[in-house]
């Protein structure tokens, strides 16, 4: 495993005043090995949900992070390319990141937000039932043509399943008056 020192994060506050500006840096968060070592494998849980790995490690040094971070300072922490940055921040923003700007401030800032992953859930939910539903419709179009359908109504079934574990969950998340 790749070994970090550890890293002071700071952040720059442009201050605008009457006639000028005053940029000065302030520490918002130190990182040592054992939170990097968090970050890693968020990185590689994603990849094992065939997601991009880096996408995983950015979401987890966000979630560790008090204050918003740019892609500089993403790139100076994770040793990765600002390339790689934008790409992954583009798929994981509305999955609890957002980005965030500053008046007067040209720079994009990212945070973990307080992220309702009942909506996600939900999102999932109807995801399912159109596939349900694409199934059902191929399953009914190959039994009028005497065709086999195990293999389709076994996958009907699994996801059929997982969409009625999903509605469990949202049940008993919305009485325990968790978001929803």
């Amino acid at each position: 495993m790749t070994k970090y020192s550890e890293f002071l994060v700071f952040t720059e506050i442009t201050k605008f005043m009457k006639n000028s500006t005053k940029t000065e840096k302030k520490e918002i968060f130190k990182i040592n090995q054992e939170m990097m070592n968090f970050v890693i494998k968020m990185g590689r849980f994603y990849e094992n949900y065939g997601l991009q790995r880096i996408g995983g490690q950015i979401f987890g040094l966000l979630i560790i992070m008090d204050a918003p971070l740019t892609t500089e300072d993403i790139q100076n922490i994770l040793q990765i390319s600002k390339a790689s940055i934008s790409v992954n921040l583009k798929l994981i923003l509305n999955s609890g990141v957002e980005e965030i700007r500053y008046p007067g401030d040209r720079k994009t800032y990212y945070k973990f937000t307080d992220y309702d992953c009942l909506k996600g859930q939900k999102a999932k939910h109807s995801i399912n039932q159109f596939f349900i539903e694409l199934l059902e419709d191929c399953i009914g179009a190959m039994k009028r043509n005497n065709i086999k359908t195990k293999d389709l109504e076994i996958l009907k079934s699994a996801a059929q399943i997982e969409n009625d574990l999903i509605m469990e969950l949202l049940i008993k998340n919305k009485k325990k008056g968790n978001k929803s």
